[in-house]
């Protein structure tokens, strides 16, 4: 029977109603509502609701999308809790990365949706979060056949348009680390995937968001701005030709 917003207020409650579904393995939209009711009850997440989110989506097997779109919600409202500002700290970053790799990995893609969430909606987090996410973003791209916002399924070793979305938020988003800038980590990383995706049926946007970007970091970097100099060119030939060969991507910045 569907409990009532009274019956699932307490945490105690809360992580009772948690343990049925975990026990269960599945979670259906009945439950999905009743630990909305619950989480929300008071308007505020407390960390013991944010550890039973956490458990709780490991011990899901069979899911529904309410359920991912739930986790996603109250987790970010668990870390804006109080915080105009909504800056993460080192210890929310160590909370976050325990409860998503509870498991030993990041289940893709609702955890993935969840870094990416918490990322673009702070104003400001330590820089680990940032390689965190880029490195689950890599991965997802190499690996998934679940497209990232859990909309059908995906080429796994190719940059659908979801990604190219993602990908260009973290590089471009207000949460970035040099903003408008593209550091040289975010640059390397963007080669990364490149290398990882040459020759695949990449979303056509790739290419554009490949080239503009590396070519800002370029053209921004150093000590000579708006010139291509010596020691970039080197850059270039270190980075683009890593295991000796040029993608497709790499020959049209070249040319760009």
């Amino acid at each position: 029977m569907l409990q009532t917003a009274d019956e699932t207020r307490t945490p105690e409650n809360l992580s009772r109603l948690a343990l049925r579904i975990a026990e269960r393995g599945q979670i259906t939209p009945r439950d999905v509502l009743a630990m909305r009711q619950g989480l929300y009850a008071d308007g505020v997440i407390r960390r013991v609701e944010a550890e039973t989110l956490f458990a709780l989506e490991h011990a899901i097997v069979k899911r529904h999308p309410a359920w991912d779109e739930l986790y996603v919600e109250a987790l970010t409202d668990y870390f804006r809790e109080g915080r105009d500002d909504f800056s993460l700290t080192d210890e929310d970053v160590a909370f976050l990365k325990k409860g998503i790799l509870a498991n030993g990995a990041i289940a893709d893609p609702t955890e993935l949706r969840l870094l990416l969430n918490i990322l673009f909606q702070a104003r400001s987090c330590p820089e680990e979060l940032h390689d965190f996410t880029r490195a689950a973003v890599a991965h997802s791209v190499r690996t998934s056949n679940t497209a990232m916002y859990g909309e059908g399924a995906r080429t796994a070793g190719a940059v659908d348009r979801h990604d190219v979305e993602a990908i260009r938020r973290l590089v471009y988003g207000h949460a970035g680390k040099d903003g408008m800038r593209i550091s040289e980590c975010e640059a390397c990383w963007l080669i990364e995937i490149d290398h990882a995706t040459d020759g695949a049926a990449n979303d056509t946007a790739w290419r554009d968001l490949f080239i503009k970007a590396v070519a800002m970091h370029l053209l921004l970097a150093g000590p000579s701005p708006d010139c291509i100099d010596v020691a970039k060119v080197e850059w270039l030939e270190r980075n683009l030709l890593a295991g000796g060969t040029l993608t497709a991507n790499g020959e049209a910045l070249l040319s760009y």
